[in-house]
């Protein structure tokens, strides 16, 4: 949330250029972590909102139809990996388990 109560989604910012234009790195940060943070919390809503269309829209009208095909497959992805990677050692995926909160 940001402060006036209203989520990051409903906040609309083009981040580009070199340095991005002179942007205030420390300014920048908070709005980016936000961004990546609701991102990460549900990235299909994240995405339907970032581009203000529905994913049914979105695959009624073939919009990113190639992009989605790789963004559904990013679930059963991470969960693969995931296991992968605590079977590997254990202690180690729990530390970076512990690193990452």
């Amino acid at each position: 949330k940001v402060d006036d109560g209203s989520t990051v989604l409903d906040t609309y910012a083009v981040l580009t250029g070199s340095l991005g234009f002179g942007a205030d790195g420390d300014k920048l940060r908070p709005i980016l972590t936000n961004l990546l943070n609701t991102w990460g919390e549900n990235p299909s809503e994240y995405l339907a909102m970032m581009m203000n269309v529905p994913k049914d829209k979105f695959e009624k009208a073939g919009i990113l139809t190639e992009f989605m095909k790789h963004h559904d497959l990013i679930p059963s992805y991470a969960r693969d990996v995931t296991k992968a990677f605590q079977s590997t050692d254990r202690q180690d995926f729990a530390i970076a388990e512990d690193r990452l909160k």
